[in-house]
C-alpha cells in the first residue's frame, strides 16, 4: 500500500473533485479522495480511477456531444453504464435500481461530485 502524505482539501483542478473532500497523495505519484459521507475515490498516476459511491442520485454529462458510446446492461436490480468520450476518455458505473451506488470506475475523465451523490463528468481529461 502506498505510504499517505500530507492531506489537503480535494480542488476543482483535481481530475477527481469531490466536495467537501480530503486528498491524500501517495508516493506513487496518485492520491486518494473521500469525504464524510462515504465517497472514497483512488486515482491512479496512469489516469486509472476505481471508487465507492454509497449513493448515485444524479449523474451528468458536461457536454453530451463529447460521448462517442453509451453502453447499459440490466442485470436483476443493477444497471451498469459505460460512456466512451472524444479523446478516449472513460467511465464505468454499477447502481441500483433505487440509486445505491456500487462501483465507479474510468480511465482519463474528470468527475465532480457533491456531497450528496450528483456527479457530473466533463469528459476526457487534457493531456
Amino acid at each position: 500500500m502506498p505510504h499517505e502524505k500530507n492531506p489537503s482539501t480535494s480542488s476543482r483542478r483535481d481530475v477527481v473533485y469531490i466536495q467537501d473532500g480530503v486528498r491524500i497523495e501517495h508516493d506513487d505519484g496518485g492520491y486518494s479522495v473521500t469525504n464524510p459521507n462515504g465517497i472514497a475515490v483512488s486515482c491512479g498516476p496512469d489516469g486509472s480511477i476505481e471508487g465507492k459511491l454509497p449513493v448515485i442520485r444524479a449523474l451528468s454529462v458536461a457536454d453530451i456531444s463529447r460521448v462517442t458510446q453509451h453502453h447499459i446492461a440490466r442485470v436483476c436490480d443493477t444497471v451498469s453504464h459505460t460512456l466512451h468520450f472524444e479523446g478516449g476518455g472513460v467511465l464505468s458505473y454499477m447502481h441500483s435500481s433505487s440509486g445505491e451506488g456500487y462501483e465507479f470506475s474510468g480511465h482519463n475523465v474528470y468527475v465532480e461530485m457533491s456531497r450528496d451523490g450528483v456527479v457530473i463528468v466533463h469528459g476526457t481529461t487534457p493531456d
